[in-house]
């Protein structure tokens, strides 16, 4: 025990003696600081009645051995041990005030307590209607998670399918997605994926230049198939597209998966190819001036080696330059830590810069000629968080073009913020002591010198009174002003930071797609995506059981973690320039041949629904795009 700290309680609570002050600090689990409030709020007296009257209670005999009372209490502690080991036979001492032998063993029973009652120990009723609600978010996505789960695992072919209502209950007009429905579960991914690319703008403005443009039979079969999918999102009043045939053209083992975390290797894949294809046929397209190309590209980075010294921070000359291939995808990983929550802008970093060994630094850049920008996120099951998804990705400082400045500010920024991390080791220091706040601490001692303390008639003793509340006075101002210096230090190398990262003029992406896995498996039930409207930036769509399509707010987009827990969340995100971009009409043609095939399937009074009773209906012709 500090014998400081003693004293200034045995100064508060006068008249009391050192036994009492010590089982009072039992009582608040020695926390002097929290005995010396309630001393200070409440008072000695009225501290020392609720403290120690039920000892004074009029207590006949133990017939009951009470455990209830104070640690250093060891007669009845001795009593109980006594009768726990007694047998048949034993004797017991005399009761002093009856002069008889204390009961046998099997006469002891077990009562309440004739203590008179404490306060502190009165039972409240529990309050079980909160406890659902005082769940954490993380208890409540595991139950979510594991009934997902369970679902799953017992599930039937039968309970996989979607009963399909008649599509003909969209608007054009809504910007609503038009989902692609197809009737095998293990297809599902694929077709959010293709859905999703529908909604990127240069996706949907690179298919009407190629479908005016070139020769429907040069046009391979996926793009065409995409094209139809996005000419009737835009001219049919229909809810979703059934296309078993749609994926006919993909191996079997790229579309049939069984588990979340293999999903983000194909749908990269998938991915890849579809962009790939389009790509080619804007690349035949004739165009009157270079600048007005359309580059979808399926990735901007490229990396490049060169020998760095660390120390003297500088090139080493010859600059060795070892330019690598365009990848397909950004990979990155969340879920790392169950207490640090990933961003994808410091992945985005982090694969932009690498250390390798003391000298290497291999840094990758960004080509501002790509339109689109997508990242496959692998889930590594530490956390129960999602990675942070920006609404906007500024890749400015990755151009090659910046590449020098941007090394040179990375180096700054470390410098700084092991600047940030010693003054702020240094303001922990000041403002904390064992645990306590130094600040608060002071201010008690001095709320005490200068309210509490005894003897001010003696002229010694307020020699003493004077001179502690001046020295506390004068430590708390010096703690708050050095607090103030280091806070604004502090301030000025963060404003310094953003400084550096100001110097980059924005070169910016805008979220178009997220695609979800809320559990570990891949069917129907377990993926789905959110969509950005394709013309209005501030509305967002969420598509589940590969065919339901309803408009969410922007802040579920952006907090959802579900299936994180499980190896789930996030795995597969679509980012595109942050530009106004013109989708032409389509051509007169087109128009007319979706809308006078949509007319002809429907004057067959088919029901549009693929399965009838279990069974295909042999009589449903509808058109090549929708069958």
């Amino acid at each position: 025990m500090d014998a400081e700290n003693f004293g200034l309680l045995q100064s508060v609570a006068v008249g009391w003696t050192n036994e009492m002050l010590e089982q009072l600090l039992v009582k608040y689990n020695k926390d002097f600081q929290k005995a010396l409030d309630v001393l200070l709020s409440d008072g000695p007296d009225k501290v020392k009645e609720s403290l120690f009257s039920h000892q004074s209670a009029n207590i006949q005999h133990n017939e009951v051995i009470d455990l209830t009372g104070d640690d250093n209490d060891s007669e009845e502690l001795r009593r109980a041990m006594e009768m726990s080991l007694a047998g048949p036979d034993t004797q017991f001492p005399l009761r002093p005030e009856t002069n008889q032998p204390v009961q046998k063993q099997q006469e002891v029973t077990f009562g309440p307590s004739n203590r008179a009652p404490v306060s502190d120990w009165a039972m409240t009723v529990a309050d079980t209607s909160k406890s659902n609600a005082q769940q954490t978010t993380e208890e409540q996505q595991m139950a979510e998670a594991l009934q997902l789960s369970l679902a799953e695992s017992f599930k039937t072919a039968e309970q996989d399918e979607v009963k399909l209502e008649n599509p003909l209950a969209r608007e054009p007009t809504s910007g609503a997605p038009l989902a692609m429905y197809t009737e095998e579960s293990g297809h599902v991914w694929a077709a959010l994926i293709m859905t999703a690319l529908l909604q990127v703008p240069q996706v949907s403005k690179a298919l009407r230049i190629i479908s005016n443009m070139e020769v429907p039979e040069d046009i391979p079969s996926n793009v065409g198939q995409l094209m139809s999918h996005a000419a009737s999102q835009d001219l049919l009043p229909i809810s979703f597209l059934v296309d078993p045939s749609y994926f006919k053209g993909y191996p079997t083992e790229l579309l049939r998966l069984s588990d979340i975390t293999s999903m983000g290797a194909p749908t990269r894949t998938l991915y890849i190819e579809v962009l790939d294809a389009i790509q080619r046929c804007l690349n035949r397209i004739e165009y009157p001036s270079p600048d007005v190309k359309m580059n979808l590209y399926t990735m901007y980075i490229r990396a490049q080696r060169r020998v760095f010294d660390m120390v003297a921070e500088k090139w080493y000359p010859p600059a060795l330059t070892t330019p690598e291939p365009l990848e397909g995808v950004v990979r990155l990983a969340f879920a790392q830590s169950a207490t640090y929550r990933d961003d994808i802008r410091q992945g985005l970093q982090n694969q932009a810069v690498t250390n390798e060994g003391n000298a290497i630094l291999c840094h990758s850049f960004c080509d501002p000629r790509s339109e689109i920008v997508a990242f496959e996120l692998a889930n590594h099951g530490y956390g129960a968080q999602g990675p942070i998804i920006p609404d906007t990705i500024n890749i400015g400082q990755y151009l090659e073009e910046n590449h020098e400045a941007f090394l040179k500010g990375l180096e700054l920024n470390r410098k700084t913020q092991v600047a940030v991390d010693a003054l702020t080791k240094i303001r922990l220091g000041l403002t904390q002591h064992n645990g306590n706040d130094t600040a608060k601490d002071i201010k008690t001692s001095l709320h005490y010198w200068e309210h509490v303390a005894l003897g001010r008639d003696d002229p010694a003793r307020a020699a003493v009174i004077e001179t502690m509340v001046s020295k506390l006075q004068g430590a708390l101002k010096t703690l708050e002003t050095e607090v103030q210096r280091v806070d604004a230090d502090i301030q000025v190398l963060q404003a310094r930071v953003a400084a550096v990262d100001s110097e980059f003029l924005p070169f910016n992406y805008r979220l178009r797609a997220i695609i979800m896995g809320s559990g570990p498996g891949t069917g129907r039930n377990n993926i789905y995506s959110y969509m950005r409207d394709l013309r209005n930036n501030d509305r967002w769509w969420k598509m589940t059981n590969n065919v339901v399509v309803t408009e969410v707010p922007k802040e579920e987009v952006f907090d959802d973690n579900t299936g994180v827990l499980l190896g789930g969340g996030p795995y597969f995100v679509i980012y595109s320039k942050d530009e106004a971009v013109e989708l032409m009409e389509w051509k007169e043609e087109t128009v007319s041949t979706i809308k006078k095939d949509l007319e002809t399937w429907k004057q067959q009074g088919t029901p549009w629904v693929p399965v009838v009773d279990g069974q295909k209906d042999v009589n449903m012709q509808p058109p090549p795009y929708v069958s």
